[in-house]
């Protein structure tokens, strides 16, 4: 069993131990930084990309209504067959 002691036995070595190795919180702080610079660049990315299209992600407006939809010709099916909207054909 793991004793506790009270904040008037605890001495200037215990705490010390409890620090991590230099090497160790080197590691954790790049670790936290990389985390940190990673969110705020996909932020940026994102607002990046919506910032064009005047709408929120997931969102049509008038100018994004069909983005990305088109018509195709079933050439390989046949004749006699409908032009099918495909994505991609815009």
């Amino acid at each position: 069993m793991v004793s506790i002691k009270t904040l008037d036995a605890v001495t200037p070595g215990d705490l010390w131990r409890e620090m991590p190795l230099e090497e160790e919180f080197w590691a954790q702080a790049r670790e936290r930084q990389v985390r940190l610079l990673k969110g705020q660049l996909e932020g940026a990315l994102e607002e990046e990309q919506v910032e064009p299209l005047a709408a929120v992600r997931y969102r049509r407006t008038e100018v994004r209504q069909d983005a990305g939809w088109g018509q195709r010709s079933p050439d390989s099916l046949g004749a006699g067959l409908a032009p099918a909207r495909q994505p991609g054909s815009g």
